[in-house]
């Protein structure tokens, strides 16, 4: 008999364990607690890490989505189950600061890097009196030295090209075949920069197009001057176009 009460006694504990074991599984798994920061918090950890509340889920998808992870319908849920994910969405998303700085962080990452200033470009300065720096188109491959001068030993120099203020826009000529054809491949949008050593200057094309070499003008097409009022304050570049008179334009002007 007492053997009886013995093994009736084991197997009611081992009932009672098993019972409160389910109901404790059950509990973890639909009722709201406070763990850390985050209620529900094997739903926060499933939200937080495959739900990025910056790709804008609002607040009423990202119930549902919880919801739909716990195994309920919305007919299903309780307005205190409800509440603890609003509350938990309340936790997870980032305030406006944050999503200004990720879209910054994101367009930054998406932009071209730009040539690195260098202290190379400051030697090769100090040992080629009247360089000013170096002219860089990358997308078209230009890549040369410009001298504060007009004259034609200057053009003819290799790694050389002119530099000097024509009206109210500053002028950068070169021979096409020295390379300097290539800034025909230049569309409105190309980058360029003028790499002066201490900083890096940067420049976009506004136009591209033919013109002429009159000596003291420099004209469109038409005959119209370029000369004030076309581009002033950029960087114009010109190479000829079959002779010295019939030329090629490239307006740049600097980024801000």
């Amino acid at each position: 008999m007492k053997n009886m009460i013995r093994i009736l006694s084991c197997s009611l504990l081992i009932v009672m364990s098993l019972s409160v074991q389910a109901f404790a599984a059950d509990m973890d798994r639909l009722l709201p607690c406070e763990i850390g920061t985050f209620p529900y918090k094997h739903i926060g950890s499933f939200l937080e890490r495959k739900v990025p509340m910056w790709q804008g889920l609002g607040e009423e998808q990202f119930i549902e989505l919880g919801l739909s992870h716990l195994g309920l319908s919305a007919n299903e849920s309780s307005l205190q189950i409800r509440a603890d994910l609003a509350k938990l969405y309340q936790k997870l998303k980032p305030d406006e600061q944050k999503k200004e700085e990720l879209i910054v962080e994101k367009d930054t990452q998406q932009k071209p890097s730009a040539p690195i200033v260098n202290e190379k470009v400051k030697r090769e300065k100090e040992q080629r009196p009247g360089m000013v720096g170096r002219w860089l188109i990358p997308d078209v491959g230009v890549d040369v030295a410009v001298f504060a001068s007009s004259t034609q030993a200057t053009a003819d120099a290799k790694d050389s090209a002119c530099y000097f203020p024509f009206g109210d826009m500053i002028v950068v000529g070169d021979h096409w075949n020295q390379g300097f054809e290539a800034i025909k491949r230049c569309v409105v949008g190309t980058k360029a920069y003028l790499d002066i050593g201490a900083e890096l200057k940067e420049y976009v094309c506004v136009a591209s197009f033919t013109g002429h070499n009159q000596v003291t003008e420099m004209t469109d097409d038409k005959y119209k001057s370029l000369n004030y009022g076309a581009n002033t304050g950029g960087i114009t570049c010109y190479t000829c176009n079959g002779n010295w008179r019939d030329i090629w334009i490239v307006f740049f002007q600097p980024v801000l």
